[in-house]
Parts: structure tokens; C-alpha cells; sequence
């Protein structure tokens, strides 16, 4: 929207100059007039993109004006985009956006650049009124330039401002948290980025807050064993993957719940006819109560009698019958996990 206009003075006597401006080449009408005799430019800044302006300079004084000077034409460009931002949708994908300058504008290129190189257009983008376009050509972990310049046919404004962005690395996915024991949690997942060197282990006791408790430094790694769980306890877990100072988005999260430790030494005496006195040892502090399951045959095993008392390392099974061979075992819980059974 702006025409740059320059030209020769050739008469000593003229004290200014006068801009004409025509649309078709013929009929000139007085834009402006430059006043000072050593004046030789004029900015038109009323022109309109996209459009054929032709230009004559007059030389005036104060008792004549000179001919006309010969007809230039220039054809203005496009109005530039603005305002152009490249954010990472993702580890690869880049959203752009800019603002829209010129209601005439047909279109857009989309331009990039990578490790130095020159802009190559990436993409066409057919809308006049479009002010984002999201590019889902691009490789993780990797630093991008962008510009974008509009277009109507063959004519285009010039590039707009450069925007820059580095995509992510990619996540890791498929992330399970197994329990081992009660005190151990294998974690597996799938790396989805040959650019990562490593990873960083989260975990949380609420699956919201997550902090993070271990890194990795291999960038084969797919697993990760915590010895520093309690047992009995709910856990989240996420992992991230990193480059550098390039970080991915977390994982989705693995929720695990450790058993208690199971009780030992289970032992049964049989001290009367009907009668069977069971002991064991507790081996976990944060049992609440004892599960004790009896069976006749070894496999099948139902629910006797549940212990409320969080010390206890024995039962008598008053319920018994003569004569008859009994199996037990016992099982710790808490308010919201079981250990294994035991002996």
C-alpha cells in the first residue's frame, strides 16, 4: 500500500514539484505537491495492494508549471501476513498462525526451513480468509523456521516474518506398572523417538501430583524397576522422554496397587479332636487384619474367619471336625490391598 517515487530535477527555477497518479494510464490527477526546489521524492501511501498505478511529475514555480514528465507504472504487491507464530501441536506437528492483511489475498504459501538450509514451501493453503494452517510433515526433536506470504494468482507479497520452533521428542507409550512384591514395581513401556537419550520416571500417590524419581541415561531403555515403593500402596506412574534439554510429553499414566507382604511360617496343630491352633509371622507393618482361608482337598480354599487385629500371628479354628485333614493358609490385607497368601 506504499509506492516509492524518485526523479531528476532539471530546472534550477522550479521551487517544487506536483505528483500525478492515474489508475489507466490516461487520466492523471494531481496526487500531491512536494514543495522545496531541491525535492526529489515522494511516498504515496494511498495506494491499495494489488494494484497498477501510473505516475507523472510535474516541476512548478511560482508563475509556471513544466510538462508533464513520461508515465511510470507500478503494480503493488500483496500486503505482507503478520504476526506469524509456530507453536508444536505435538512431536510432529507445528501450528501456525498469522494475521491477514489484505482482502485480496487468495491464498497462502507456507515456507520452512531446517538445519540452516534455504525456505522451501511445504504447502498451499486455498483459503484468502485462512489464518492458520497446522504442518504434520515435520520430524520430532527437530528446530524449524517458518514464513508465510500470500498470493493472488501469479502476484505475492513478500515473506512474512520469521517464526522458529523446536518439535518435542515423542512420547513414550504403552507404559504398565506390574508390583513384583510389595516393595518392588516393574514398569515397561514403548519408545516411539530414535532421537531420545534417555528418560525420566514420575510417580504419584493421588495420579495428579507426579514428581519425578528417576532418570534414565540410555536411550534403548524400555524399563525401569522403583525399590522405593511401600507396600500396600497405590501408585501412578509416567514416563518422559528426552534429548538435550528437549522434553517429551509424559505418557499416559500406570496406576499399580503393591500387595502386602504375605504372612510366613504358617504352622497347625491340632492340640484337641475339633480344635486346630494356627501361628504364623506378620511381615508387614501396615497389615490391618488376617484373612484365614481353610480347604479339604489343597485347591479350594473359602474364607473361615477374618482377623481385625492388626498384630496377630495366630487363630484357633474352633470349628473343626474329627477325624478329617484340613488345610489352611492366611492372607494379610489392609483398607485397600491383600498380600499373596501364604504357606
Amino acid at each position: 500500500t506504499s509506492v516509492l517515487l524518485g526523479w531528476t530535477d532539471n530546472d534550477t527555477s522550479a521551487i517544487g514539484s506536483n505528483v500525478l497518479r492515474s489508475t489507466d494510464g490516461t487520466h492523471f490527477t494531481k496526487l500531491a505537491q512536494v514543495s522545496g526546489a531541491s525535492a526529489n521524492s515522494f511516498t504515496d501511501t494511498t495506494a491499495t495492494s494489488l494494484g497498477t498505478f501510473y505516475y507523472e511529475i510535474q516541476a512548478y514555480s511560482a508563475a509556471t508549471t513544466s510538462a508533464a514528465s513520461g508515465a511510470i507504472s507500478t503494480t503493488t504487491p500483496l500486503s505482507i501476513p503478520s504476526a506469524v507464530v509456530a507453536s508444536a501441536a505435538g512431536a510432529t506437528s507445528v501450528k501456525l498462525t498469522w494475521t491477514d492483511p489484505d482482502v485480496q489475498a487468495l491464498g497462502y504459501y507456507v515456507l520452512r526451513s531446517s538445519g540452516g538450509n534455504s525456505f522451501n514451501q511445504v504447502d498451499q493453503v486455498t483459503s484468502g480468509r485462512a489464518n492458520t494452517y497446522t504442518d504434520s510433515t515435520a520430524a520430532s526433536d527437530t528446530a524449524y523456521k517458518y514464513e508465510v506470504k500470500a498470493y493472488n494468482g501469479s502476484n505475492t507479497s513478500l515473506e512474512s516474518n520469521v517464526t522458529l520452533v523446536t518439535t518435542p521428542v515423542a512420547a513414550p507409550s504403552v507404559l504398565t506398572a506390574t508390583a513384583v512384591i510389595g516393595t518392588s514395581v516393574q514398569l515397561q513401556w514403548t519408545d516411539n523417538d530414535s532421537t531420545a537419550t534417555g528418560y525420566n520416571v514420575l510417580r504419584s500417590t493421588d495420579n495428579v501430583h507426579f514428581s519425578q524419581i528417576g532418570t534414565i541415561s540410555s536411550p534403548d531403555a524400555t524399563g525401569y524397576t522403583d525399590n522405593t515403593v511401600a507396600s500396600g500402596h497405590a501408585y501412578s506412574y509416567e514416563v518422559n522422554a528426552f534429548s538435550g534439554s528437549n522434553i517429551s510429553a509424559v505418557s499416559t499414566a500406570a496406576t499399580v496397587t503393591t500387595p502386602l507382604g504375605a504372612p510366613t511360617g504358617l504352622t497347625a496343630t491340632a492340640p484337641t479332636a475339633t480344635n486346630v491352633q494356627l501361628t504364623w509371622t506378620d511381615n508387614d507393618s501396615s497389615a490391618t487384619g488376617y484373612s484365614v482361608l481353610r480347604s479339604t482337598d489343597g485347591s479350594t480354599f473359602t474364607l473361615l474367619f477374618k482377623i481385625t487385629t492388626a498384630t496377630a500371628t495366630s487363630y484357633t479354628d474352633t470349628m473343626a471336625s474329627s477325624a478329617k485333614q484340613y488345610y489352611y493358609r492366611v492372607q494379610a490385607y489392609d483398607a485397600t490391598a491383600t498380600s499373596a497368601v501364604s504357606n
